[in-house]
């Protein structure tokens, strides 16, 4: 059963409601972490290889099934959530 998250609550910098069409949030699914909708490609983890210095064109030849405009929701989700993603990537750096 996939949960619908793709309305998700007000972001602190716009104060308004942003809908991400292609970020979802399953329960058991990268233990419930904000993914690319249908993968199993988490946004914090796209954001890590990011600030690792990969660039999107890198990123997109490396998975391949991933398409340039769920990359860019994933970086518009991280600006959104700036806190969520960062404490998903410190948790998983410490494993």
């Amino acid at each position: 059963m996939r949960a619908d998250t793709t309305k998700h609550p007000k972001s602190p910098e716009t104060q308004q409601t942003r809908i991400f069409h292609e970020i979802e949030k399953t329960d058991g699914v990268l233990g419930g972490s904000a993914r690319i909708r249908g993968t199993r490609l988490s946004v914090w983890f796209l954001v890590a290889l990011k600030r690792l210095g990969q660039r999107d064109e890198e990123i997109l030849l490396d998975y391949p099934q991933l398409l340039s405009a769920q990359l860019a929701e994933a970086w518009d989700y991280e600006k959104a959530f700036p806190e969520e993603i960062a404490a998903e990537i410190q948790e998983n750096e410490e494993i």
